[in-house]
């Protein structure tokens, strides 16, 4: 999984044909529940990319992250769907759609 910065952002999101970008912070227990999840998913169905809130809170204001572990879905560089909160892994790919 690729770590996205204010600097990578918008170019990795607009240069995949899908992506799961996964909000997390490192002192977030249920974002560090769902990183195994996130592994077993990463290039199975979709890329993932992480993008960590506490060093980049620009690119989480702008995308108008709130709680984490928040998941967006991006296709073409579009947001098509977001979840909140920590799920197993069928259920993030239920509520994904993926």
């Amino acid at each position: 999984m690729i770590d996205l910065t204010e600097q990578t952002f918008n170019e990795y999101i607009n240069s995949q044909e899908r992506v799961l970008v996964d909000f997390w912070a490192t002192w977030c227990e249920p974002c560090k529940a769902m990183a195994p999840i996130l592994e077993d998913i990463n290039n199975e169905t979709v890329t993932v990319a992480k993008v960590d809130v506490d060093k980049e809170m620009s690119v989480a204001k702008a995308q108008g992250i709130r709680s984490m572990p928040t998941l967006v879905l991006y296709e073409n560089g579009v947001e098509t769907q977001r979840v909140v909160g920590a799920r197993s892994k069928n259920r993030v790919l239920e509520d994904l759609g993926l």
